[in-house]
């Protein structure tokens, strides 16, 4: 099961499951689309996304 977040201080938008026909212990992980920078001003925070998110989609993507 992985639980997919569009930023490590909000919920979970989705989660996606593995189904199949042979027992397997689940497994938990989760998904972080986008990482902030830290600033001390809220409004300046720049949000880039994350390097598990650019692996994932390297291959659909040509700025990754």
């Amino acid at each position: 099961m992985t639980y997919v977040k569009t930023t490590c201080t909000k919920p979970a938008k989705r989660i996606l499951l593995q189904f199949g026909f042979q027992k397997v212990l689940p497994v938990e992980e989760t998904l972080i689309i986008e990482d902030e920078a830290k600033s001390d001003d809220c409004e300046m925070k720049q949000r880039f996304y994350s390097d598990e998110y650019k692996k994932l989609t390297r291959s659909f993507y040509l700025g990754f």
